[in-house]
């Protein structure tokens, strides 16, 4: 099959400036940071399901990292396990709606 990936740099992000130390990427695709997996937290896809809590505790796991000088140096793998209880609650109510209300969005 041709598959083709592509891979993210954090390059442009140090030029920048930025210490590569405290900078965290999220991607449900780990190929695409093999150049720099110390800043990778990988996520399960999104696939439409407004019950999924991945970014409620990802937002917590990104709370403790918030406190470590070096992200780099913390093993990732598994992150979810190491998270008590998300951030905030995933939208489950069956009265959550997607609908856009506002009239400049429907435009």
């Amino acid at each position: 099959s041709d598959t083709w990936e592509h891979h993210k740099s954090l390059g442009k992000i140090k030029r920048r400036g930025y210490d590569l130390a405290g900078v965290i990427a999220v991607d449900d695709t780990p190929e695409k940071y093999a150049r720099s997996y110390g800043n990778l937290v990988r996520v399960s896809p999104f696939w439409g399901d407004l019950t999924d809590e991945e970014l409620p505790y990802l937002a917590s796991y990104l709370d403790t990292l918030a406190q470590v000088a070096n992200v780099r140096a913390v093993e990732k793998r598994g992150w979810r396990s190491h998270v008590d209880q998300p951030a905030f609650p995933a939208y489950s109510s069956p009265n959550y709606s997607l609908k856009r209300t506002d009239q400049s969005l429907r435009d």
